[in-house]
């Protein structure tokens, strides 16, 4: 599928294009990364020795600010306000599983929040995410995050990570402690 994409982007280039046939190359390119993402995700978890990983130097600013870059078109359209505040700051762990949880957490907020605002906020070995939610979300028995949560918590205890999510009213909050 990737290369596919990369085919019809380098035939769109030749060609040219009209802008709703860029939109729609644009929605499959970021669909097939989504899917490389969660196959991803699922053959690193099923490894036997998934936890074993090397602990490196992983700039988690830069982290976030790459994964909110990536994430950005999921807030296309929509009246959200989005706030980034980071501090430089690195730290040794193992950046695959790092990685994972962190796209999941923000990728959650972006598509969850359809009006309002998305806060991340990382601070030393700390990533906090506070979104406005929907109601029909937050009433819902797996707050309409499914999979993804899971994953999340699996990770986590994993690497002895804290992670710990609140509801406050139409907010809802993660916190992720490397």
């Amino acid at each position: 599928m990737r290369t596919n994409t990369e085919l019809l982007s380098k035939l769109q280039v030749k060609q040219g294009s009209t802008a709703k046939q860029s939109d729609v190359l644009a929605r499959i390119d970021r669909a097939g990364k989504t899917m490389i993402n969660l196959t991803n995700t699922l053959l690193w978890l099923s490894r036997d020795d998934a936890n074993q990983l090397a602990s490196e130097k992983v700039y988690i600013d830069q982290l976030v600010v790459t994964l909110v870059d990536e994430l950005t078109y999921l807030l296309d359209n929509k009246p959200v306000q989005l706030t980034v505040n980071i501090v430089p700051h690195c730290i040794n762990t193992a950046e695959i599983p790092c990685q994972i949880i962190l796209a999941n957490l923000i990728r959650n907020a972006f598509q969850h929040t359809s009006e309002g605002s998305v806060v991340i906020s990382q601070v030393g070995s700390t990533v906090s995410i506070n979104n406005t939610c929907e109601d029909k979300i937050l009433d819902s028995a797996d707050l309409g995050f499914g999979l993804g949560l899971r994953l999340i918590e699996k990770i986590a205890t994993n690497y002895h990570w804290s992670y710990r999510e609140k509801i406050e009213g139409s907010r809802y909050q993660v916190q992720i402690r490397f």
